[in-house]
């Protein structure tokens, strides 16, 4: 499988919202504007987590999960970016599979691997 990009990075609010209090919340209720699949998760048994598909040909995939700490932690999979411009020339969008099958996947497994790195002994539903 051919990547195109890998992002780790803290999620702040968009500009609508003055305080980063409850931002998970809003990514919780899938209230981070549209995408093309939405879905909640429990990851490693201790972090609430959401899996988007997004991009206007479905070319990415990110896996926000709460860790409990003022900022989501999100990890993003997208497809090559001269193959995502292709398609959107082409107006053809992505079918969601593809994303579930090759990006998501990735995403998850690598969120997995840092949680433990990053916030060792927490998680959102940590007593």
């Amino acid at each position: 499988m051919q990547w195109g990009e890998l992002s780790i990075a803290l999620l702040g609010p968009g500009s609508g919202r003055k305080s980063n209090a409850r931002h998970f919340v809003d990514v919780w209720n899938g209230d981070r504007g549209s995408a093309g699949y939405f879905q909640r998760s429990i990851l490693l048994d201790r972090y609430y987590a959401t899996t988007v598909i997004s991009g206007e040909v479905n070319e990415s995939c990110a896996v926000t999960v709460d860790t409990g700490s003022e900022l989501p932690f999100e990890v993003r999979a997208r497809m090559d970016f001269d193959e995502s411009m292709a398609l959107a020339k082409q107006d053809v969008d992505q079918p969601i599979d593809r994303a579930l099958r090759e990006y998501c996947p990735a995403a998850k497994e690598i969120a997995e691997k840092l949680l433990p790195l990053i916030d060792e002994n927490g998680g959102s539903r940590a007593n």
